[in-house]
């Protein structure tokens, strides 16, 4: 990893560090996304399978997927 860092190639160098400072920036911001916005989803999604209901098969599994993927979302960030 140093290697590259410091590496006597300015190209390689230049690259590394900006794919190093764009790998961290990622990380932040879906870190602060999952932090603001994936509570309150889960909060709609709730109150959207709630109101929906589960009269069918099809609304049963649309709901259950839905949550399903919303809470996949929340604990991956």
């Amino acid at each position: 990893m140093r290697k590259y860092y410091n590496h006597e190639d300015e190209n390689l160098r230049r690259a590394y560090r900006n794919n190093l400072r764009q790998l961290i920036y990622d990380m932040f911001m879906m870190f602060f996304f999952g932090m603001l916005v994936t509570p309150a989803l889960l909060n709609a999604t709730k109150d959207y399978t709630k109101d929906i209901g589960d009269e069918d098969l099809a609304s049963a599994i649309a709901n259950n997927s839905l949550l399903n993927t919303v809470e996949i979302l929340n604990s991956s960030f």
